[in-house]
């Protein structure tokens, strides 16, 4: 948003894709985004459009644009998604998108991404988990949508505990279940043993940095250009690929 502003203050026309995974959210961001931008004198220099697939969607669509031939594209990739995949995982996504940009052909490309290099314990429990537990609240929301997919009271919030772990030497943070007793799981037909004490990990946050960064990339069809941090958020840092 910040930076569709700034565009808008400066008179630059600029078409803006949002990607999601979900219509109805990504409808929502969009209604939003049109109402923060409505009040600008220059509006009428973004035009906003929305992309609903898969990461895998969003290369594919990238690719088939003809209409990206001698433009300026910059393809910002800024959520939490890069953060919880493993790093050929990394690697292959990032190869997808530089190569589908180099298809498209356009004048002039830049892939931005966000990073999380921070590997201090005390700083990632203070962004990840919150001292108030909201964090905790928010992780235990997965109890909740397991029930509703597999259409059964399996999961009660009372014998499960949401726990942030911190893995230093995998260097990733994360968040799961801790089991409060022993129990027997019934997913489908299957029966899981689960013992006290047991934690189930669902999301984990890995943290690169530069090195880290430049070790995924290289051979892909993307190189490092530029870094710079966020000095405003001290273990914040982005790449322009």
């Amino acid at each position: 948003m910040i930076m569709l502003h700034k565009l808008s203050a400066r008179g630059t026309r600029t078409t803006y894709y949002a990607h999601d995974i979900c219509k109805e959210q990504l409808r929502k961001s969009l209604d939003s985004l049109s109402h923060s931008l409505s009040n600008l004198q220059s509006r009428s220099f973004i035009e906003l459009h929305g992309i609903v697939g898969s990461y895998e969607d969003s290369i594919s669509w990238i690719q088939s644009q003809t209409t990206f031939s001698s433009r300026r594209v910059v393809v910002l990739w800024l959520g939490n998604c890069l953060a919880g995949i493993s790093d050929s995982g990394f690697s292959t996504l990032i190869h997808g998108l530089g190569m589908a940009l180099l298809h498209s052909n356009p004048s002039f490309c830049r892939l931005l991404v966000a990073v999380d290099g921070c590997k201090d314990k005390d700083k990632v429990a203070h962004a990840y988990d919150a001292p108030d537990g909201t964090s905790a609240a928010f992780v235990s929301n997965a109890l909740i949508h397991a029930n509703r997919v597999l259409n059964a009271d399996t999961f009660h919030e009372k014998e499960w505990k949401a726990v942030h772990i911190y893995h230093a030497e995998e260097k990733k943070s994360a968040w799961g279940f801790c089991a409060q007793s022993s129990m027997t799981v019934h997913v489908g037909k299957s029966m899981i043993q689960v013992d006290s004490g047991e934690i189930v990990e669902i999301i984990q946050s890995r943290k690169r940095d530069l090195m880290e960064v430049t070790t995924c990339i290289s051979g892909t069809s993307t190189e490092v250009a530029s870094v710079w941090s966020n000095r405003s958020v001290p273990w914040g840092m982005s790449h322009q690929i």
